[in-house]
């Protein structure tokens, strides 16, 4: 959430989606993503141990709930910490 979905490159989409982008200082941020019906659980690669940080799925510890649907050709995706984001088709 925040960021522009043209800078969001997809790495792989099978088995498992993982998403990566560079921010504007040139840092690079690799997540993978378990999409079941309707949520999103996300964890991001860690450079400094080269391994796979934690799913975020922690609710009670503080982690936000990610969903998201489809209406009328609209994605919107709804973090329950930042609030809802429409993306229509001319946003990829």
């Amino acid at each position: 959430m925040g960021r522009d979905a043209k800078t969001m490159k997809t790495r792989q989409s099978d088995p498992m989606p993982e998403i990566s982008y560079q921010r504007d200082d040139g840092n690079t941020f690799l997540y993978r993503c378990n999409i079941t019906e309707r949520q999103v659980v996300w964890s991001t690669f860690l450079t400094n141990t080269n391994e796979w940080g934690r799913w975020r799925n922690s609710y009670e510890a503080g982690d936000a709930t990610t969903t998201f649907f489809v209406t009328k050709g609209v994605l919107r995706i709804v973090n329950d910490q930042a609030g809802e984001e429409p993306f229509s088709k001319k946003d990829f």
